[in-house]
């Protein structure tokens, strides 16, 4: 059995669903509990210097380093991350009940963009640091990141909603809201787990932990 990656014209597409059906699909499905989705675990920032990137953020913002990870050449990183040749390095950084991953890829290395992404580009536009005291917190930090406006307290919720808001970028461009939240807003809550990861069967290669996987599914041939 040899394993490669498959160019894309030889993986069969899904079947086309209309957004609505895809939506209502998604919805069913959490209901009913059969997604076996526990909750956000974290999300990812791509860096051009890790060392640079995980200092920002302890030293700054106050994070902690968590869990460190290579990503070493093989097939299935390529064909996770839908590039050739991956090798990079990354940081899973915590700050109270979330957590932040961080990546530098050593290849292929990309470009730095010639302009900060717009916060209404399709995608994930920001992401939101929760603070105790919005004007301290915007004193400490309006020098050590690009704040293009002073916090504004709102009442978007209801005049009783006393909420601060203030958007920013770090030296990569990426944006960062922070938010003093109001009394009507939404409020996170650590979750209690009562749950274990399964364990690892021994005796296995790598290919073969990842047996059935979709991702294998698409590099797999017989020989």
């Amino acid at each position: 059995m040899t394993w490669r990656r498959r160019s894309r014209s030889s993986v069969r597409p899904p079947p086309a669903t209309s957004m609505e059906s895809r939506c209502q699909s998604t919805a069913a499905c959490c209901l009913r509990g059969i997604m076996g989705i526990l909750g956000m675990h974290h999300v990812a920032l791509s860096v051009p210097n890790l060392e640079e990137g995980v200092a920002f953020y302890c030293d700054v913002l106050g994070f902690e380093k968590d869990q460190y990870g290579p990503i070493d050449p093989d097939p299935i990183a390529d064909a996770m991350c839908e590039l050739e040749g991956v090798a990079a390095r990354g940081w899973i950084l915590r700050h109270g009940y979330g957590m932040l991953e961080m990546w530098e890829f050593d290849s292929p290395r990309a470009e730095m963009p010639t302009e900060s992404r717009k916060v209404n580009e399709y995608g994930f536009a920001h992401i939101s640091l929760m603070v105790d005291d919005m004007v301290s917190t915007y004193e400490e930090l309006k020098d050590k990141l690009f704040f293009p406006h002073a916090p504004i307290r709102h009442t978007v919720e209801g005049e009783s909603n006393d909420s601060w808001t203030a958007y920013c970028r770090d030296p990569w461009g990426n944006v960062i809201e922070l938010w003093q939240i109001g009394h009507e807003d939404p409020y996170p809550s650590a979750p209690t787990f009562d749950w274990k990861p399964q364990p690892l069967e021994e005796g296995l290669t790598k290919e073969e932990r990842y047996r059935g996987d979709s991702v294998v599914a698409s590099l797999q041939e017989d020989a």
